[in-house]
């Protein structure tokens, strides 16, 4: 009876759970923790001091590159150039976890059966051990005394100097057949522009691949060449060329043709495109190389088999370009005769790659009407940003017949004047009866409508 009133005054009492609830989210939270911690060590040590692999990089085109390559993609000749291999992950390889034994090339060369595969790499293995210094890939600024030893790979293309020019750093402009003229000679707008720009408009849609190709980094002197058309359009030729704002973007607006083309990204077309359809000149920009310190025609319409012939090396140009500001302006013209029998367009006269077609048909197309004069106007100048140099061709083309007296005349004294250099490469042989014969008021033998020497 005694015990049973004791529990009476004692009731017992359930214990409270909620210390034990705290207790256990602690011990979670701190396992969790932990667990973080040591995912986050795991993956500093897999990717070497990076959370994370490295993100994905995308190549972002334009809307009108886009619809370009799937509209013409099968009609374009592909130029392939080749591209730097993309860096090595720093993270740890995988293999080094695996049980299954690899073979290592750089201590187990003797252990591969091929003989050809040990000398290679054997090979590689002495060249990686060569000596490298810090200007091995510079500008050579700091060995003044030693010439380049390095070429280009690529073909040496044909030059702006006559062979045998004194390339020393005080060649002259005049030495290379160039002369000075106003910077506001640069661009001619005449009365045959709607014809061009038509010849121009038909060659961009059917054949833009060969007419437009841009080999590496060149896309900021496109557009610095873009500005540089316009400003000077807009200069020189405010009637025909004004600056209009649409929808709060600059436009250029062709009052001759009624077009208009956006001057800021994203733009309408690529930009040299867009200096192709407005001015009447080709363009080409050459850029310089880094390594060789010489410059090299990356970007542009490719030149045309006279153009390569009658230019000479590009790597003269350094000479005679960087010597002069960056408003002087350096042209010369050259001469080509070819025949034009047919009732083709004026793109197809124009657009001339071959040697061949400068002559189509056969002997009875050097008939008098048939022959035409092609004067192409090339100029130099380098863009005042980025240093590159711009060369453009202006080519006008005349009947022989449509020349007056004084035009023949002149005409004969420059033929006359070429090399047989020259005269073997531009077919004086082939034309020079017809031409020059008639030029000098004297009557062409022919015999069943064929001119014959």
């Amino acid at each position: 009876m005694r015990n049973i009133t004791i529990m009476e005054e004692h009731p017992y009492d359930d214990p409270d759970p909620v210390p034990i609830y705290i207790l256990f989210v602690f011990a979670v939270s701190l396992c969790a923790y932990f667990a973080w911690l040591g995912s986050v060590a795991v993956r500093l040590y897999f990717y070497k001091g990076a959370l994370a692999p490295e993100p994905e990089r995308f190549v972002t085109l334009p809307a009108y590159m886009r619809d370009r390559s799937l509209q013409r993609g099968h009609q374009r000749r592909v130029t392939a150039f080749p591209t730097p291999a993309p860096p090595k992950s720093p993270a740890h390889e995988l293999a080094r976890f695996s049980r299954v034994p690899r073979v290592n090339i750089a201590e187990d060369v003797e252990q591969l059966p091929d003989p050809e595969v040990r000398a290679f790499l054997a090979e590689q293995q002495h060249i990686s051990r060569l000596p490298a210094f810090v200007q091995d890939c510079g500008d050579g600024s700091d060995f003044p005394n030693i010439p380049f030893a390095i070429t280009p790979v690529e073909k040496k293309q044909q030059t702006l100097a006559p062979p045998g020019l004194n390339r020393r750093p005080s060649a002259k402009y005049k030495s290379v057949g160039l002369k000075k003229v106003n910077l506001k000679e640069w661009l001619t707008i005449d009365k045959t522009y709607k014809d061009i720009h038509t010849s121009r408009d038909y060659l961009l849609t059917k054949k833009n691949a060969e007419c437009v190709q841009i080999n590496g980094d060149g896309e900021d002197a496109c557009e610095e060449l873009l500005h540089e058309i316009v400003k000077s359009l807009v200069t020189e030729y405010p009637e025909s060329f004004s600056i209009k704002t649409v929808n709060r973007r600059k436009h250029l607006r062709n009052e001759i043709t009624k077009e208009e083309w956006s001057l800021v990204r994203p733009f309408d077309s690529h930009p040299l495109e867009v200096c192709a359809r407005l001015a009447m000149e080709d363009f080409n920009i050459l850029i310089k190389g880094e390594f060789t310190q010489q410059y090299y025609l990356l970007i542009g319409k490719p030149l045309a088999y006279m153009q390569e012939q009658d230019i000479y090396q590009w790597d003269d140009i350094p000479d005679v370009l960087p010597l002069t500001s960056s408003v002087d302006l350096l042209t010369r013209s050259t001469l080509y005769i070819q025949t034009y029998p047919d009732s083709r367009s004026l793109a197809h006269l124009l657009f001339t790659q071959e040697a061949k077609d400068f002559f189509p048909g056969n002997l009875s197309a050097l008939l008098l009407q048939h022959i035409i004069v092609r004067r192409e106007h090339q100029t130099f100048r380098r863009l005042p940003k980025s240093g590159a140099i711009i060369y453009s061709a202006w080519t006008e083309v005349r009947r022989l017949t449509e020349l007056e007296v004084h035009g023949r005349r002149r005409l004969v004294e420059e033929i006359k004047g070429w090399d047989q250099e020259v005269a073997t490469r531009k077919g004086l042989e082939l034309w020079q009866r017809a031409v020059i014969g008639y030029c000098e008021g004297k009557k062409p033998f022919r015999d069943d409508d064929t001119v014959v020497d």
